[in-house]
């Protein structure tokens, strides 16, 4: 099953849709689609997965939103220092491309596994995060949700304060640090 080495996330405005493209070993890349309705529940069930570190705290949706921040500032600056090339086709000798069914979801001491179904068996790539790059994407994808102009709803609120905060900054002047 291949294991994504990096992966780029992008709504595709034709299409209406999230891409994600990952670069796979081999100089393989899968180009891979999914749907609004599927990313309603995957947000819900990931943002859940993070709630539960905090479900013991005495602030919880506080923590939740600080350590959102946190992980989005620090994405903010390792862009700023080191720039990434998107994943592309372009790039691949091999493309495979489908449109996701099944998220599998398996957390992990230190993260969660994310595998990406298609309709066919050897349409599967697993994304594996750590809790921060986890905060990272759901901030990515929680962005493209804006851009698509879809309803937040199936978003908790710590995330979507946590998404106003950037969005203020840059407004006002401030600069994340």
């Amino acid at each position: 099953m291949p294991v994504a080495q990096r992966f780029t996330t992008e709504y595709i405005d034709h299409e209406d849709r999230l891409r994600i493209s990952a670069s796979l070993p081999n100089e393989e890349v899968a180009v891979m689609w999914i749907t609004r309705r599927l990313l309603d529940r995957l947000a819900s069930h990931l943002a859940g997965l993070l709630e539960q570190e905090t479900a013991q705290a005495p602030l919880p949706e506080v923590q939740q939103t600080f350590a959102q921040q946190a992980a989005v500032a620090s994405h903010v600056q390792q862009s700023q220092e080191q720039e990434q090339v998107p994943v592309q086709a372009q790039q691949a000798q091999t493309v495979h491309e489908w449109l996701v069914l099944e998220v599998d979801v398996t957390p992990l001491e230190q993260g969660v596994l994310l595998r990406l179904r298609g309709s066919q068996a050897e349409q599967v790539v697993e994304l594996g995060m750590p809790p921060v790059l986890l905060r990272q994407w759901l901030a990515i994808v929680h962005g493209q949700y804006m851009r698509a102009e879809w309803p937040l709803s199936a978003w908790p609120a710590w995330m979507n304060e946590a998404a106003q905060a950037p969005a203020a900054a840059e407004n006002s002047g401030v600069i994340l640090h």
